[in-house]
């Protein structure tokens, strides 16, 4: 069967909710449903159990059975780095091992059995590498064969964004995604990633200092910011000027928007 004649599935995993889109069948998918399952507080040494529990809930009673499934992972789930080019790897294996080690070197040992992939760049430029622990990757995937799903895609909430959005800024900016307890704050000269920063996110944050904090750290002035907000997560945008990153439409195929 062609996958455009197949049901179309979005399902969102963060630790506060999980979000199950439905699109028709066709070309032109059209929004049929779109539930939310909000999650229990974790306990102890949890992340993404939580989450996992609620999809149980959501894929109950056999709904959009047989869809193709594409699932997007709040930031909280994922870890980032921005790799530089390195002309002498050779082939894809060496360039996942120089991933791994930079991970290991970052995050630590932790970091040894992490699903990790790296975004493509052209020949000289700096690409993104992402990691999640392998664990959720495996939940995930034995959850949805059970249901049973079609799954075609697991993206960070990053690269999701990116893609809707199709179109990078070519000049100096700021691209802030920000989600309830979390903002990842990333910066791009060029048209390319030059730095990408995840930190802890309280409601009422000034945005301003942050981005004034990173660019001292990075040693760049300030460019255009791109604010990106999920849920109903609120900053204190004073002294800003902010464009949103993705339009209405483009944002409600990967995370709901204010």
């Amino acid at each position: 069967m062609s996958p455009s004649w197949r049901e179309q599935v979005t399902i969102g995993l963060s630790p506060h909710q999980v979000t199950m889109r439905r699109y028709a069948r066709g070309l032109r998918p059209v929004l049929k449903e779109s539930r939310m399952f909000a999650c229990r507080a974790p306990v102890k040494g949890e992340t993404w159990q939580p989450a996992m529990e609620s999809l149980d809930v959501a894929m109950a009673g056999g709904r959009g059975a047989g869809a193709n499934v594409g699932v997007v992972l709040s930031n909280h789930f994922v870890r980032y780095l921005v790799l530089p080019w390195q002309p002498d790897l050779a082939n894809e294996q060496e360039e996942s091992m120089f991933a791994r080690t930079k991970f290991l070197h970052a995050f630590g040992e932790a970091a040894r059995d992490w699903v990790m992939k790296t975004s493509c760049a052209k020949p000289g430029q700096s690409s993104v590498g992402c990691a999640v622990e392998s664990a959720l990757i495996e939940a995930l995937k034995s959850r949805l064969e059970l249901a049973p799903f079609q799954l075609r895609s697991v993206q960070p909430f990053l690269m999701a964004a990116c893609n809707a959005r199709r179109k990078l800024p070519a000049g100096d900016a700021w691209i802030a995604i920000a989600e309830s307890g979390r903002l990842l704050l990333g910066l791009m000269r060029e048209g390319q990633w030059v730095s990408l920063r995840s930190r802890h996110l309280h409601d009422g944050t000034e945005l301003a200092p942050i981005i004034e904090q990173e660019a001292l750290l990075v040693g760049v002035d300030a460019g255009t910011v791109y604010l990106h907000r999920m849920g109903e997560v609120v900053l204190d945008l004073g002294g800003l000027k902010v464009r949103d990153w993705l339009s209405a439409g483009s944002a409600n195929r990967v995370g709901k928007s204010n």
